[in-house]
């Protein structure tokens, strides 16, 4: 066997089950749900330092914090970036114990474990076996878990604005051990009418902020977005009115039910193709009521680019996440795909999720590899298989192992591969 052969089957043989999973447990114990995620982040940093990581913290926001590991090559090689993201879900209504982990078979159940708390403990049990082994690499290999991708990425947004570069990212996001490289964009938008308060025995006066709403739900349920249809993504475009509030005034009071309410927003959720600019078509619909009814005031508010932009008061998309559509001769893709094969044994799906796959409409979430991607680090999403029953989530613990095999081979391959 081959010097190289050798050091990545000592990495695998390294890759521990039994640590992997006890991870994962107390991963699924520590609450991470958006803009909550800092303990989860001291856990992590912790983690990593006490085997033998070289650590930092990075504060996004005002008390907010993600942690950064780093195993530092010699700067010969080529640099990886293994990202994934501690925020969670919100737990549906009815959830019993939702963070107390339990293992039923060879699946482990708990609140986020899915999405996607265990693709992080995965790309971290990587990073620590290829630590434990010794192996020198030529390039940093680099492990970001970050704060509110379900806000559209802040936390990756985060890491790029303030310097954190490699060659290439590897995102183990819950695809079903697809290779996957494209997906849609997704972005909010907020909708405010703004209407007249009077009493209901004066209600004619008035000017009822819901019912002019009503007309703009309408008008968008009967739009057409400009697009290219594109054969691979026939579920795209989508869109969904997510969240609405109406009451009084700019705090929605809902306490005067006998007054004409004067203010009603809803957030319209938005998954979308490249080259598609969705916001200016809910602008011409919007427009096009106003020039009928001249009653009709409204603001409209886009997600923006930035997390710092002056953007949404609500803790929904901070920053719009855009589509991703990464080309499979990507040496990150083929590297992945030819570790799949060689951890597994099978040929792995790559590329856009087949039509016909069972797990299709996983095309339709983004992910932060899409920021990574447009920053120039070409991004692959790969992580385990899950899904949830009665509203909790659980991993197949075969299946997290696997993907921590696999990446942990894919650091090896590349962070051992001397610069061209």
């Amino acid at each position: 066997m081959t010097e190289q052969v050798l050091e990545k089957e000592k990495i695998l043989k390294l890759v521990n089950e039994e640590r992997l999973v006890e991870l994962a447990k107390e991963m699924i114990k520590i609450p991470s749900q958006v803009e909550e995620e800092t303990e989860l982040a001291k856990f992590l940093q912790k983690y990593m330092q006490e085997h033998g990581l070289e650590t930092e913290m990075m504060e996004v926001e005002d008390g907010r914090m993600q942690p950064i590991g780093r195993i530092r090559g010699t700067g010969e090689g080529y640099s990886l970036i293994f990202n994934g993201h501690m925020d969670t879900d919100v737990i549906p209504l009815g959830v019993k114990d939702p963070l107390v982990p339990r293992i039923e078979g060879r699946r482990l159940y708990g609140h986020g474990i899915m999405n996607m708390l265990s693709g992080v403990a995965a790309m971290v049990e990587a990073a620590v076996a290829v630590k434990q082994s010794g192996v020198k690499l030529k390039g940093d290999l680099i492990v970001t878990p970050v704060v509110g991708e379900t806000q559209g990425g802040v936390g990756t947004v985060t890491l790029i604005k303030r310097g954190i570069r490699a060659d290439m990212g590897l995102d183990p996001e819950p695809y079903q051990e697809c290779l996957s490289t494209t997906h849609a964009g997704v972005t909010d938008v907020a909708i405010t009418i703004k209407g007249r308060c009077e009493h209901i025995n004066a209600m004619e006066r008035g000017i009822n902020a819901s019912y002019k709403m009503a007309k703009v739900i309408d008008a968008l349920t009967k739009m057409k977005f400009t697009y290219t249809p594109d054969p691979r993504l026939p579920l795209l475009p989508r869109m969904m009115v997510g969240s609405a509030i109406c009451g009084h005034g700019d705090t929605y009071d809902l306490s005067g039910a006998t007054f004409v309410p004067d203010h009603c927003t809803m957030i319209v959720n938005i998954r979308y193709l490249p080259g598609m600019h969705p916001e200016e078509d809910i602008a011409r619909v919007l427009e096009k009521i106003r020039s009928e009814d001249p009653e009709f005031e409204y603001e409209m508010r886009v997600t923006p680019d930035d997390p710092e932009l002056p953007g949404m008061p609500w803790r929904n998309h901070r920053v719009n996440l855009p589509p991703r559509d990464l080309s499979t001769d990507e040496p990150i893709v083929k590297t992945c795909a030819q570790n799949f094969r060689y951890v597994t044994g099978e040929e792995p799906v790559v590329g856009a999720i087949p039509v016909d796959h069972p797990f299709h409409r996983l095309t339709i979430p983004g992910d932060d590899a899409a920021h990574l991607t447009k920053a120039g680090i070409p991004t692959l999403s790969y992580g385990p298989k899950g899904w949830h029953v009665d509203g909790l989530q659980y991993v197949e613990i075969d299946s997290m192992l696997r993907v921590a095999k696999v990446m942990a081979a894919t650091a090896y391959d590349i962070c051992t591969k001397e610069r061209e």
